[in-house]
């Protein structure tokens, strides 16, 4: 691809900035990069890469120490490959070093799993990168050596299979609640010892089978999912061979679009292959192909060369993937010795890195250099000619953004060729390209080198399309200076920095002529600035600038030869005030807890120590936009109990420190609360809950029916969840369940079964109907549940009854006001525990009379009896003839009324049938009424 662009003629002057300057020599695809990852531990390796906190890049997962092993994760800071300190995720595993990835809670983000001699344990992310530990899972084994995750059961959850190398033992763990509650199940012990394991769909059914490796018998091996989590027996695809390693790396070799296999194996001692098995007809045959790496034994897969197809990178090169590796293709190299490596894009340019996974001092990544963002750049034929000596600038702009654009990336041909000197960048599309030196007049061209290091910064590597670009004029003989040979480029003024804590300020800074003038105008006062043969310029102690505090306008003025003028406006800040910071202060249980805080100033540089620790080692938090500070969790060295002075020492921009002023900010306490829960009956449907609880700055939540509500700590020693809180409850018995919580993040829970009744339903209470000439006379009957009161009202006034503890109650006649001879309707109120109100529901119940006329007839009323009760089936209505002792009935109604008050059964009784059936009831208390001509009698009756 070539571009258009006409040169002119000015005197160079170059900025020294940053240049990439890793070259590439002859066969070489990979340059070497120190990636700084903080202090490292000894035999710290790589273990797995993925983004763990959401910004779009990959991060590493990393292990090292001794027993017990640290394993942590860090942060990569995007393009340049450059990473954060480690953020330890765990300092007390024991167990093999290898680690899982995967969304085991389900909730969108990487969480890491950890293989123990006795336990397996997950460490859930929150979706920044801060691991909580999930559930520790008992091994199957006693020891679990690798491992590879993926669904095995298709219910879209993320389970994992483990194998173990000492106890031929492969296992799989069901995530059974996709939400990180695993459950064993063991698919073989037959085996002498299985290494590698991963996953892939081989026979092409939709589901995970399991591929396997094993040491002993040199042997690879698979387990067809059979579905369900279920599995086959042991499927040997091939054996023979020296000594396997651990590696196994499943793909598509032959982009026939099913999984083949790849692994190492050795022939013998002192060489060494990487084995393929290309799957032919869904796993049902698979052909034996190899690659000889001369006794490497380390490999992975990836398409290096971006052609579409996986390639083979091993310790010291890589293989290009042709045909299949049905021949051996020739080695290409790296500089210097890879040893174990991942294949990750670790610079986010849209290609493959190697990055080295053991290292002792630094890590070290191999970058990709293998395919250019673009072609060659081509100038036309110029109408003015270019002499001898000349300089050119050529201003280029791609339509892309891209990087590692330097000098070395560019030649000169034709008529009339010079030296690329220097390049300078203006944007990520726009290069300004030096050419010096220019010897022989007419067309010149500029070229791209055929081994550059240029590459676009999207994932797309190559620029499609035409190429924009920029028209420059050329400055000779006769130019015009409007594009016939004139100059109307002014000059460019940067500035080196601006923040100082000093009355004269030394500013510093470049311009792109060193021939030009220039003039700072500061606070309305001029200063002639004096410009360097390197271009740089700086404001010179004895031009006497003088400025207090406070915040300045500086224009720079530069003025080339040709007369062309630039004014650079900045801001010019001096500052003596130094910066202030804040801690929160936090109690928690947290030995290695997540810090917050504030500084006063953005792009405050921000050191934070403990002195009091054992280690007091200095940590460096993040610092956002919005002045707020925070060191993650996990990266303080483990505290013991106590309360710790935190301090922050902050520096700004202008070089002023300052320090937090607070004091014992942070507390490692492991205190338990403690709480109670009354327990109550009510019958009102949102009630009040009350218990106890210590200590006083305990936060409470009560958790009823599904509901779960913050509750008030009274400071007294009590608590309270007010009235109306709970969303209205049914009619029923519940449990609660009451949690006491510290700052300290130690929680303590009660529960309290079948401790809140709510009861709607209210007693039932009756009055025995009465005749008598007694004008003060006890009156009687019965109620259903054990009343708190029972009210009686005659005859307008209101007396308390005495309950009998029986289902009875009586209102002794000695307390009722005399009555006079006439029919009185007594009125009974009862009140339950819950405090349900029951009124009876029958009229006219008294009867006082001034003769003995009806004594007869009430006496046989009196004498009427029902039986049995409790009864099932038939009840019993029976009379006794005071006079003759002989056993009557005679025309009588009968009713049975429910709690409610409401009539279920009616019949009509005589001396004819004296029998009633209830077979029809539901079992329950029920008030059974007769009725007759002498009066009303009532019973409390039990249907069983």
């Amino acid at each position: 691809m070539k571009i258009k662009i006409d040169p002119f003629v000015k005197v160079l002057c170059l900025f020294f900035g940053f240049v990439n300057t890793s070259y590439v020599s002859q066969g070489q695809d990979f340059n070497r990069i120190f990636s700084y990852g903080g202090e490292l531990l000894p035999n710290s390796s790589v273990k797995g890469a993925a983004d763990f906190n959401g910004d779009g890049f990959v991060d590493l997962l990393v292990t090292g120490g001794g027993i017990p092993v640290t394993i942590s994760w860090l942060k990569n800071f995007g393009h340049d490959g450059l990473l954060d300190t480690a953020r330890i995720i765990t300092d007390q595993h024991e167990g093999a070093k290898e680690v899982g990835i995967g969304d085991f809670d389900g909730d969108g983000d990487l969480d890491i799993l950890t293989l123990g001699y006795d336990f397996l344990t997950w460490h859930a992310n929150d979706g920044s990168g801060n691991f909580l530990t999930g559930q520790r899972t008992p091994a199957l084994g006693n020891v679990s050596n690798y491992v590879a995750v993926g669904d095995l059961d298709d219910d879209g959850d993320a389970d994992y299979v483990v194998t173990s190398v000492t106890e031929g033992l492969i296992a799989w763990y069901e995530n059974f609640n996709g939400l990180g509650f695993f459950v064993p199940h063991s698919i073989s012990i037959a085996g002498t010892g299985f290494s590698a394991v991963e996953l892939a769909d081989l026979d092409q059914d939709n589901d995970l089978d399991i591929i396997v490796t094993e040491a002993e018998t040199i042997s690879v091996s698979w387990f067809e999912n059979l579905g369900s989590g279920s599995f086959s027996g042991r499927n040997e695809i091939r054996s023979g061979g020296f000594s396997m390693s651990p590696y196994l790396k499943i793909g598509d070799i032959d982009l026939d679009g099913d999984s083949d296999i790849t692994f190492i194996y050795g022939p013998s001692q002192t060489s060494s292959f990487v084995g393929f098995l290309i799957n032919e007809d869904s796993a049902t045959s698979f052909a034996d192909r190899y690659l000889d790496l001369n006794y490497n034994s380390f490999f992975d897969l990836s398409d290096v060369d971006i052609d579409g197809d996986l390639d083979i990178t091993t310790n010291v090169g890589w293989f290009e993937n042709q045909n299949a590796f049905n021949s051996q293709p020739p080695k290409r190299t790296v500089l210097g010795s890879l040893g174990g490596h991942f294949p990750i894009d670790i610079d986010h340019d849209g290609d493959v890195d190697l990055f080295n996974n053991v290292t002792q001092q630094n890590w070290v990544w191999y970058r990709n250099l293998i395919r250019p963002a673009v072609d060659s750049i081509t100038i036309i034929d110029s109408l003015l000619p270019i002499e001898e000596g000349d300089t050119l600038y050529f201003w280029v702009k791609f339509e892309a953004d891209v990087i590692n654009v330097d000098e070395a990336d560019f030649v000169t041909s034709g008529s009339a060729i010079g030296t690329v000197l220097h390049t300078i960048s203006y944007s990520d599309k726009l290069y300004q390209v030096i050419v010096t030196q220019v010897a022989g007049i007419g067309p010149i061209t500029l070229d791209i080198a055929a081994n550059n290091n240029i590459l676009s910064k999207s994932s797309n590597l190559s620029i499609s399309g035409e190429v924009k670009y920029f028209e420059s004029y050329w400055v000779g003989p006769g130019g015009d200076g409007v594009g016939n040979g004139g100059d109307t480029i002014p000059p460019t003024v940067t500035v080196d920095w601006l923040y100082f804590n000093s009355h004269s300020p030394n500013l510093t800074g470049k311009v792109n002529d060193h021939t030009a003038t220039l003039v700072a105008l500061v606070d309305g006062q001029s200063y002639e600035l004096p410009i360097a043969e390197d271009c740089s310029w700086m404001l010179p102690p004895e031009a006497n600038c003088i400025l207090d505090e406070g915040e300045y306008l500086v224009q720079l003025v530069a003025t080339d030869a040709t007369g062309n003028q630039s004014i650079t406006e900045v801001t010019l800040h001096i500052d003596f005030t130094p910066p202030t910071g804040r801690i929160n202060r936090l109690t928690t249980a947290d030995r290695s807890p997540e810090l917050t805080g504030r500084v006063s100033e953005d792009a405050a540089t921000v050191i934070l120590t403990i002195p009091a620790s054992p280690h007091n080692r200095e940590y460096q938090p993040n610092v956002r936009v919005s002045r707020f500070w925070e060191l993650f969790d996990n990266q303080v060295i483990p505290l013991e109990e106590g309360t710790y002075d935190v301090v922050l020492t902050i520096t700004d921009l202008a070089g002023n420190v300052g320090y937090d002023t607070s004091r014992s900010e942070l507390t490692i306490s492991y205190a338990t609360p403690t709480i109670t829960i009354q327990d109550i009956l009510t019958n009102q449907t949102s009630p009040e809950l009350t218990g106890s609880v210590s200590p006083q700055s305990a936060s409470v939540t009560i958790f009823v029916d599904g509901q779960t509500w913050p509750a008030n700590n009274n400071g007294d020693g009590t608590w309270v969840l007010t009235a109306g809180s709970l969303s209205p409850l049914s009619e029923g018995i519940y449990t609660v369940v009451a949690t006491a919580s510290l700052s300290s993040g130690v929680s303590q829970s009660t529960t309290l079964t079948n401790g809140l009744e709510i009861d709607l339903t209210p007693p039932m209470v009756s009055i025995d109907p009465l005749v008598t000439t007694d004008d003060q006379p006890d009156i009687t009957g019965t109620h259903t549940e054990t009343p708190v009161v029972i009210m009686v009202s005659l005859n307008g006034e209101d007396y308390e009854a005495e309950e009998n503890g029986n289902g009875t109650w009586v209102l002794e006649g000695v307390v009722i006001e005399a009555l006079l001879p006439g029919v009185y309707d007594v009125e009974v109120t009862t009140t339950d525990i819950a405090g349900n109100v029951g009124v009876d529901s029958t009229q006219n119940e008294l009867t006082i009379n001034s003769s003995e006329a009806n004594q007869n007839g009430r006496a046989w009323l009196n004498s009427i009896t029902a039986y049995p009760n409790p009864v099932s089936d038939i009840i019993t209505i029976d009379a006794v003839d005071n006079g003759s002792g002989i056993a009557r009935i005679d025309r009588i109604k009968v009713s049975v009324l429910d709690r409610r008050g409401i009539e279920v059964i009616e019949a009509y009784l005589g001396p004819e049938s004296n029998t009633l059936d209830i077979q029809s009831l539901d079992p329950g208390i029920y008030l059974l009424r007769v009725s007759s001509l002498e009066g009303i009698k009532h019973w409390m009756l039990v249907k069983e």
